[in-house]
């Protein structure tokens, strides 16, 4: 269906109504059902009207939106593992950031948190090596999906 803007002295007609308290523009219903010798009659112009489209997005701008939804489903695979570590300590650390504070000195959560970062570090360290190779065009961008599958096993052997 063709959309047209309509105009009356080189203004656009349009009038102001209200449906559910929302001000919603609209073109008269005379205007709409007129024929164009009817229109011309009156002095009413009419054009169509092509709404604007947005370009579609260049490859560099796909990598980018697929690299973003990864990383941030990454985080949310890295953050339920250190969410399974909490309950399997009986811990309430603040967040993994915190978490893996306790592994550069001695105490009793050293060691699991040592391995929650070396495995987190792998994560990221697989995922730029697997982008880079992506940008190389030596292999295709990953499904969210199949980028957390991709993920290291925790944890590391």
């Amino acid at each position: 269906m063709s959309q047209y803007r309509y105009f009356f002295n080189g203004e656009e007609i349009t009038g102001k109504s209200f449906i559910d308290d929302n001000l919603v523009a609209h073109v008269p219903e005379w205007v709409l059902s007129a024929t164009d010798e009817e229109l011309e009659a009156v002095g009413v112009t009419k054009e169509l009207f092509v709404p604007e489209t947005a370009p579609e997005p260049t490859e560099e701008e796909l990598i980018a939106q697929a690299t973003e939804a990864i990383s941030g489903a990454l985080n949310a695979a890295i953050k339920d593992k250190y969410v399974e570590i909490q309950q399997e300590t009986g811990h309430d650390f603040k967040d993994p950031v915190e978490f893996k504070t306790f592994a550069g000195f001695p105490n009793v959560f050293q060691s699991v948190a040592q391995q929650f970062g070396a495995w987190e570090a792998e994560v990221w360290h697989q995922a730029n090596l697997y982008k880079q190779q992506v940008l190389l065009g030596e292999v295709v961008m990953p499904s969210i999906e199949e980028a957390v599958a991709m993920m290291p096993s925790y944890p590391l052997i």
